[in-house]
């Protein structure tokens, strides 16, 4: 928790007012032994003749400087753990008849610093086609990255099905893991499967105690702009040959596009080679001796320097990801900022918390297991960006002026399917609710995403069925960036002014959405773009502009879609289901009253915004505010009755209504 106390003056009287808020990262600070005090942690790499050291974190790791040593990752978990492993080779993988072949083993190598300090690159580290391995060490974790530095081919008589697999050997002392694994891609047709050996494409979460596992990996291009795809990895943890081995499968179909913007092989690598009938791995010749003393306090008189060789040509990388993870609360009244990746495994948002991310693509809360809203009417949980100052504690470093753009952070990644997301503003994100699972669901109700590039974000993952009731959509790029077959079903949606309502840059598959009672403005390119993401567009009352005709909405404060007199109201249908029903006639298309005088005379406010309690009107729904009041004085009664209300507007530190001096003159509510 951050501080600060100041002494503000208004109307000559000075008072002392503590603003505070709260810092969130996973392993943001770390308990240091030698000190024994906490302390922030430092994403860096020591590096000493005998060993390259990551200890000033909760987590611990060493690596040895050949990389081509059995046990050269020796990973020490926040609760003592030592997790000790070695990458050894590159395969393919065909579920269909169980046949794989070695395309590559890692061989010895050197390390080098890459571009960051928390970057230790073993370049060349192949026998048989170009690539790197890249360790990155966070806050909440350590990434080895295999990285594919040239176009690969499939050998002959490996079929569509078949999978790029990467190898990564474990002790024999690792303790076996917790394992919950799923799909993520279902053969299904009866009898192709049938006659495979594996017939669907999973993934599991493997959960090593402590609060440290391997979440969902993926594989993405580097150094390439125009290609912001990512594909997911499936993870396996087998006993192979009597050796626990972590294996890691992509799909070389869905691999291919982003290999082929690499240099091209000098001739078939995997002529020759010999083809198994189940996986083989290789066995390391030689032992890593990693000084245990390294992960203690050690002189660091002894570092020694690395040659600097960044990545810098295009490539291919496939992310694994050993994370730190735990429970949070998201309490109200109190604004949080994230300041890099945040892992819970459940999540509890209260309502009225403000929930602000530095602009930055690691910066997100991965919501591994539920989150449950403890939010409702007028009491939602605002998630926007570090430069807002219209909401929450102004923070450090804010410039006042938040920007969406496509390399910040996003919001929350939500990993498990079935959950009901409601009363939540995103604002100024890359991507607002990120869905990490396939085949499943998201249910959204009272949703609104203001000046975010992606809204909605189910790049990576097919076959999701996502349902928002209330949603209020302005300024985005894609309102919804999905994979294949997706389903998206909205009533009462309101969307202006963005690029395309839906967008896929994957496979070959189609949407379907489907819109009630909605209004689509100024939904510049149309329905969608890409591989014939909502091919089939059903809409049920709901009006569509390609264009801004002007007259729909009107603004008060800083709320710019009310509806305006004489549109839109009255014409949706009822055939809607009860619960959405009675949720609208709670609400209001119509604008509060701004009061623009101080109350120098005794007033009543009565309720005046009108609840949709008749037939439905078209677009989002507001819950009601009666009337709006900025930097009004006062100085008489003012009774506030019969379930009015008030809302006050401004930026960060103004007031609503300041009540009189007593002094001066009675004023009371």
């Amino acid at each position: 928790m951050w501080q600060r106390v100041e002494e503000p003056s208004r109307f000559g009287l000075s008072r002392e007012r503590v603003s505070a808020y709260v810092e969130l990262a996973t392993g943001l600070n770390f308990f240091d032994e030698t000190t024994q005090a906490w302390q922030p942690n430092r994403e860096e790499w020591e590096v000493y003749p005998d060993a390259i050291v990551a200890r000033a974190g909760q987590h611990k790791v060493i690596l040895a400087t050949n990389l081509n040593l059995a046990g050269a990752v020796d990973v020490l978990t926040p609760d003592g753990m030592r997790l000790i492993s070695s990458p050894v080779s590159l395969g393919f993988y065909d579920p269909v008849d169980g046949k794989q072949v070695v395309i590559a083993e890692v061989k010895d190598c050197a390390a080098e610093r890459g571009a960051v300090p928390n970057e230790v690159v073993f370049r060349n580290c192949f026998d048989r086609i170009r690539g790197s391995i890249r360790f990155l060490y966070t806050k909440a974790g350590v990434h080895q990255h295999v990285v594919l530095e040239q176009k690969l081919e499939l050998p002959e008589d490996f079929s569509d099905n078949s999978r790029l697999e990467c190898y990564t050997v474990f002790d024999a002392a690792t303790p076996w893991p917790q394992m919950t694994t799923r799909v993520l891609r279902r053969e299904k047709d009866p009898l192709v499967r049938a006659q495979m050996v594996e017939p669907d494409f999973m993934d599991s979460e493997i959960a090593f105690g402590g609060g440290m596992g391997m979440r969902t990996g993926k594989a993405f291009s580097w150094g390439d702009e125009t290609e912001a795809r990512s594909i997911r990895v499936g993870k396996q943890f087998l006993e192979i040959e009597g050796s626990p081995v972590l294996v890691e499968a992509v799909e070389f179909k869905q691999l291919e596009p982003l290999l082929a913007r690499l240099a091209s092989t000098e001739g078939s690598k995997t002529d020759g080679l010999a083809i198994n009938t189940s996986r083989q791995i290789k066995r390391a010749q030689q032992q890593a001796r990693l000084p245990r003393e390294h992960y203690r306090a050690f002189d660091k008189v002894n570092e020694i320097q690395l040659a600097s060789n960044p990545l810098s040509q295009p490539a291919v990388v496939i992310d694994y990801e050993l994370l730190t993870s735990g429970t949070a609360t998201l309490t109200g009244s109190t604004t949080w900022y994230v300041s890099g990746l945040v892992n819970v495994t459940n999540l509890q948002i209260e309502g009225t918390a403000v929930v602000k991310l530095t602009n930055s693509a690691s910066a997100k809360i991965n919501v591994i297991g539920t989150l449950e809203c403890q939010t409702g009417p007028y009491r939602p949980a605002v998630f926007t960006s570090l430069h807002d100052n219209s909401v929450g504690q102004t923070l450090p470093g804010s410039s006042g002026n938040p920007t969406n753009s496509f390399n910040g952070f996003s919001a929350v990644v939500i990993n498990e399917s079935s959950q009901r997301l409601h009363d939540l503003r995103v604002a100024y994100a890359t991507s607002g609710i990120t869905l990490g699972f396939r085949a499943g669901e998201l249910n959204l109700e009272n949703v609104q995403f203001v000046h975010c590039a992606y809204p909605i974000d189910s790049a990576g993952e097919d076959e999701n069925t996502i349902a928002v009731d209330n949603g209020l959509f302005y300024t985005s790029h894609y309102v919804i960036r999905g994979g294949e077959d997706l389903v998206v079903s909205g009533r009462h949606l309101t969307i202006n002014r963005c690029g395309f309502v839906g967008y896929t840059g994957f496979g070959s598959g189609t949407g379907d959405l489907y819109l009630t009672n909605s209004l689509v403005v100024a939904a510049t390119n149309g329905w969608g773009q890409f591989s014939g993401i909502f091919g089939s567009v059903t809409t049920n009352h709901t009006a569509h502009f390609t264009n801004d005709p002007g007259g729909i909405f009107q603004t008060v404060a800083a709320a710019s879609h009310y509806l305006a007199d004489g549109t839109y109201r009255d014409i949706g249908t009822t055939n809607l289901n009860a619960d959405l029903l009675a949720l609208l006639r709670m609400k209001t298309t119509y604008p509060p009253l701004e009061i623009t005088t101080n109350f120098t005379a005794n007033t009543t406010l009565l309720p005046r915004a009108a609840r949709d309690a008749d037939t439905p009107d078209l677009g989002f729904h507001y819950d009601p505010l009666d009337f709006v009041v900025n930097g009004r004085t006062l100085s008489a009664t003012l009774t506030l009755t019969n379930g009015v209300a008030v809302g006050t507007y401004g930026v960060s530190g103004s007031y609503g209504i300041s009540v009189a001096s007593r002094l001066l003159n009675k004023g009371h509510f």
